[in-house]
Protein backbone atom coordinates (compact mmCIF):
# COMPACT_ATOMS: atom_id res chain seq x y z
CA UNK A 1 0.00 0.00 0.00
CA UNK A 2 1.25 3.36 -0.57
CA UNK A 3 1.59 6.13 1.60
CA UNK A 4 2.30 9.65 1.50
CA UNK A 5 4.57 11.23 0.82
CA UNK A 6 4.46 9.25 -2.31
CA UNK A 7 1.51 9.43 -4.75
CA UNK A 8 -1.21 7.49 -3.39
CA UNK A 9 -1.80 4.62 -5.79
CA UNK A 10 -5.75 3.62 -7.49
CA UNK A 11 -5.58 0.30 -5.22
CA UNK A 12 -4.33 1.75 -2.24
CA UNK A 13 -6.75 5.00 -2.81
CA UNK A 14 -9.74 2.31 -3.11
CA UNK A 15 -8.78 0.10 0.28
CA UNK A 16 -8.14 3.22 2.81
CA UNK A 17 -12.22 4.32 1.47
CA UNK A 18 -13.40 0.57 1.44
CA UNK A 19 -11.89 0.80 5.63
CA UNK A 20 -13.54 4.76 6.24
CA UNK A 21 -17.12 3.41 4.88
CA UNK A 22 -16.54 0.07 7.32
CA UNK A 23 -15.47 2.34 10.03
CA UNK A 24 -18.48 5.05 9.26
CA UNK A 25 -21.23 2.29 8.42
CA UNK A 26 -22.12 1.95 4.63
CA UNK A 27 -25.26 4.16 5.60
CA UNK A 28 -23.39 7.66 6.48
CA UNK A 29 -23.74 10.47 5.07
CA UNK A 30 -21.37 13.55 4.36
CA UNK A 31 -24.09 16.23 4.16
CA UNK A 32 -27.15 14.04 6.48
CA UNK A 33 -30.48 13.79 5.25
CA UNK A 34 -31.42 17.70 5.20
CA UNK A 35 -28.14 19.60 4.60
CA UNK A 36 -27.64 22.86 6.39
CA UNK A 37 -23.62 22.64 5.71
CA UNK A 38 -23.60 22.99 2.09
CA UNK A 39 -23.00 26.30 0.75
CA UNK A 40 -21.62 26.78 -2.85
CA UNK A 41 -18.65 28.77 -1.10
CA UNK A 42 -17.89 25.92 1.16
CA UNK A 43 -17.68 22.83 -0.66
CA UNK A 44 -15.01 20.24 -0.67
CA UNK A 45 -14.50 20.88 3.08
CA UNK A 46 -11.54 18.43 3.93
CA UNK A 47 -10.55 19.52 7.44
CA UNK A 48 -13.27 20.84 10.44
CA UNK A 49 -12.99 23.42 12.71
CA UNK A 50 -11.61 20.82 15.41
CA UNK A 51 -8.87 19.58 13.30
CA UNK A 52 -10.27 16.71 11.93
CA UNK A 53 -11.00 14.90 9.02
CA UNK A 54 -14.21 16.02 7.28
CA UNK A 55 -15.27 13.49 3.91
CA UNK A 56 -14.74 10.33 3.00
CA UNK A 57 -11.93 11.57 0.71
CA UNK A 58 -10.21 13.33 3.60
CA UNK A 59 -10.59 10.46 6.10
CA UNK A 60 -9.53 8.17 3.38
CA UNK A 61 -6.02 10.28 2.38
CA UNK A 62 -5.84 11.18 5.76
CA UNK A 63 -5.72 7.23 6.55
CA UNK A 64 -2.49 7.11 3.90
CA UNK A 65 -0.89 9.28 6.16
CA UNK A 66 -1.60 12.82 4.00
CA UNK A 67 -1.23 15.42 6.92
CA UNK A 68 -4.58 17.25 7.82
CA UNK A 69 -1.86 20.52 6.76
CA UNK A 70 -1.79 19.17 3.04
CA UNK A 71 -5.55 18.80 2.97
CA UNK A 72 -6.54 22.41 4.05
CA UNK A 73 -4.35 23.29 0.88
CA UNK A 74 -6.97 22.08 -1.29
CA UNK A 75 -9.96 23.41 0.82
CA UNK A 76 -13.11 24.38 -1.67
CA UNK A 77 -11.13 22.22 -4.62
CA UNK A 78 -12.69 18.52 -5.87
CA UNK A 79 -10.55 15.62 -5.40
CA UNK A 80 -9.66 15.52 -9.16
CA UNK A 81 -7.45 18.24 -8.49
CA UNK A 82 -5.22 16.42 -6.24
CA UNK A 83 -3.65 14.21 -8.81
CA UNK A 84 -0.54 15.12 -11.03
CA UNK A 85 -2.28 16.55 -13.74
CA UNK A 86 -3.35 20.38 -13.64
CA UNK A 87 -7.69 20.39 -13.68
CA UNK A 88 -9.28 22.31 -15.95
CA UNK A 89 -5.77 24.75 -16.58
CA UNK A 90 -6.72 25.45 -12.83
CA UNK A 91 -3.57 26.12 -11.01
CA UNK A 92 -2.40 24.30 -7.82
CA UNK A 93 -2.77 25.36 -4.62
CA UNK A 94 0.30 27.55 -3.70
CA UNK A 95 2.38 25.06 -1.98
CA UNK A 96 0.20 22.04 -2.54
CA UNK A 97 1.72 19.07 -3.97
CA UNK A 98 -0.07 16.57 -6.01
CA UNK A 99 -1.49 13.53 -3.54
CA UNK A 100 -3.00 10.85 -5.81
CA UNK A 101 -1.79 9.72 -9.32
CA UNK A 102 -4.11 10.42 -11.77
CA UNK A 103 -6.56 7.03 -11.88
CA UNK A 104 -6.59 7.32 -7.69
CA UNK A 105 -7.34 11.08 -8.06
CA UNK A 106 -10.30 10.16 -10.14
CA UNK A 107 -11.77 7.04 -8.07
CA UNK A 108 -11.47 9.37 -4.94
CA UNK A 109 -13.69 12.14 -7.25
CA UNK A 110 -16.20 9.06 -8.10
CA UNK A 111 -16.66 8.99 -4.35
CA UNK A 112 -16.95 12.55 -3.83
CA UNK A 113 -19.25 12.92 -6.42
CA UNK A 114 -21.87 10.70 -5.40
CA UNK A 115 -21.04 11.80 -1.40
CA UNK A 116 -21.28 15.13 -1.78
CA UNK A 117 -24.82 14.00 -4.01
CA UNK A 118 -25.99 13.40 -0.28
CA UNK A 119 -25.76 9.09 -1.15
CA UNK A 120 -25.08 6.84 2.20
CA UNK A 121 -21.15 6.24 2.00
CA UNK A 122 -21.96 2.74 0.64
CA UNK A 123 -23.24 4.24 -2.98
CA UNK A 124 -20.51 6.66 -2.72
CA UNK A 125 -17.78 3.79 -2.23
CA UNK A 126 -20.10 1.27 -4.96
CA UNK A 127 -19.11 4.35 -7.42
CA UNK A 128 -15.63 4.24 -6.28
CA UNK A 129 -15.11 0.82 -7.16
CA UNK A 130 -17.05 0.97 -10.62
CA UNK A 131 -14.18 3.71 -11.40
CA UNK A 132 -11.56 1.67 -10.16
CA UNK A 133 -12.65 -1.56 -12.65
CA UNK A 134 -12.84 1.24 -15.57
CA UNK A 135 -9.65 2.42 -15.12
CA UNK A 136 -7.65 -0.45 -13.68
CA UNK A 137 -9.15 -3.08 -15.60
CA UNK A 138 -10.62 -6.44 -14.36
CA UNK A 139 -13.10 -6.99 -11.46
CA UNK A 140 -12.76 -5.03 -8.25
CA UNK A 141 -11.23 -7.39 -5.52
CA UNK A 142 -14.13 -8.53 -2.99
CA UNK A 143 -14.06 -7.55 0.13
Amino acid sequence: MTRFPELIDATSALTALREVVDEMGPEHRYWGPVSDRFHEEEDCRYVNEDNTPDCLVARAAHRLGVPLEELRKYEHRSAIEMGPEPYRQRPRPEDAIPLFTEKAAQIMWAAQLAQDGNEPWRIALGAAERKFTELCGGEVEPR
